[in-house]
């Protein structure tokens, strides 16, 4: 049986491509400044003098600038009172693959932006607009599709990894829910448990989204009379800042003067209005299956989002930079099995137990308990080979992403270690 993977490999082998490196030293760098603060404002400067996509290399004999495939290639330049002199100069990719690799996420990040995806996370980006809104038991919710998206490198090879992810929130603002049920009540479930918002928000006159953190309603403060936001010497309150500062009335004009303000993590404010909720995993339990059917896709609609978040990064080209284009094959990776079998898993000190003859896949959740109240968590420890190549299949109805992440983080550690 042939099984499909969310992999795409790049057309050519990296030694193969038809473009250069160039890496500019930075001679007078001392310790004593700061160095991860001036190293990236050095970045963004030679990428703006090279029209270039940059990055920053740092092996033992000193701090580089590396360019790919720039327009121009000075042999010199001078930047700040910063001299940089140029030192690498290579044609074969392969030489330089965890540069290179950052190069793959900061275009994917930039062509991502650019088609309009707000960002969750590092690599992870949503679709502007919400693929769907639909009825639940309790509220309406907004779907929103994205990608989360990786890169390695295997041999002379690098490859796209695609994994489809989900947002849902609630349809209705915060500010209507604080309409419905009062101040109050909004505040006392925003500040027991952690809980996150999506907002809206303007960033290079563009409008987009973004995931926060809530720390606390602020209901002795008001959007359009507490100066809460500084920007040089003048303070604004977060309508006068629309309205103000970023001459964006239509924006001030959805916000009411008299809604309190919501704090997130980082030191920002928001109005209530510019706010939607987030649905939590365990917020699932009690809502309708056409809801969890959304969340939870069958493999065929899972790979159906990654072919289409495919088809936006593919090729990996933007205009900012014209002479650099990546592309990948539209075909994904495949293996061969005739049968993919259960393996046995541990528990205790010597006991080892088949999910199949256990009938662990009925009620998984209630295999597991059984036996690590029995048994306890293994005791022996885990070897795998550094050369091991391992895929982590789970049930997403039980785990989530984050949990397989920190097992797949403690298999690595494990991996090192042998």
């Amino acid at each position: 049986m042939t099984y499909k993977l969310n992999m795409f490999r790049l057309k050519e082998p990296l030694s193969s491509i038809n473009m250069g490196f160039y890496g500019y030293r930075i001679v007078n760098l001392s310790k004593e400044q700061d160095r991860f603060k001036i190293l990236n404002r050095l970045r963004r400067e030679v990428s703006s003098k090279l029209n270039a996509i940059t990055v920053t290399y740092s092996p033992k004999e000193g701090d580089y600038i590396l360019a790919l495939n720039p327009k121009r290639v000075p042999s010199k330049l001078e930047i700040d009172n910063f001299m940089l002199n140029l030192e690498i100069k290579c044609d074969n990719l392969k030489e330089y693959v965890a540069p290179i690799k950052r190069m793959f996420y900061e275009l994917t990040r930039l062509k991502l932006e650019y088609h309009g995806f707000w960002r969750s996370a590092y690599n992870k980006y949503y679709s502007l607009s919400p693929d769907k809104t639909i009825r639940g038991k309790f509220d309406n919710y907004r779907v929103y599709r994205g990608v989360f998206f990786r890169y390695e490198v295997f041999g002379n090879f690098s490859w796209l990894v695609l994994d489809p992810i989900t947002r849902v929130v609630v349809d209705d603002s915060l500010w209507t829910a604080i309409s419905k049920m009062g101040e109050k009540k909004i505040k006392s479930m925003l500040e027991e448990e952690d809980r996150y918002v999506v907002v809206s928000q303007v960033r290079g006159g563009v409008s987009t989204l973004r995931v926060h953190k809530v720390l606390r309603l602020r209901t002795d403060l008001r959007a359009g009379k507490d100066k809460v936001i500084k920007v040089g010497d003048k303070r604004y309150s977060v309508k006068g800042y629309y309205e103000e500062y970023k001459q964006l009335p239509e924006v001030a004009n959805k916000i009411d003067t008299m809604e309190p303000l919501i704090e997130v993590e980082g030191g920002m404010w928001y109005a209530p209005s510019t706010a939607h909720l987030v649905l939590r995993t365990k917020d699932l339990k009690e809502e309708m299956d056409e809801i969890k059917n959304e969340i939870f896709l069958t493999p065929e609609r899972r790979f159906s989002q990654v072919k289409r978040f495919l088809d936006v990064i593919n090729p990996l080209h933007i205009k900012q930079y014209p002479l650099i284009r990546f592309e990948f094959l539209e075909d994904s990776a495949c293996f061969f099995s005739k049968e993919l079998e259960s393996p046995d898993l541990r528990f205790g000190k010597d006991k080892s137990y088949n999910l199949i003859r256990e009938g662990g896949f009925e009620n998984y959740t209630r295999f597991f308990k059984d036996k690590l109240r029995k048994c306890g968590t293994v005791k022996a420890r885990v070897r795998f080979s550094p050369r091991s190549r391992i895929a982590l299949a789970y049930p997403r109805e039980f785990l989530t992403e984050k949990h397989v992440r920190k097992f797949y983080i403690d298999m690595r550690k494990h991996a090192k270690a042998s």
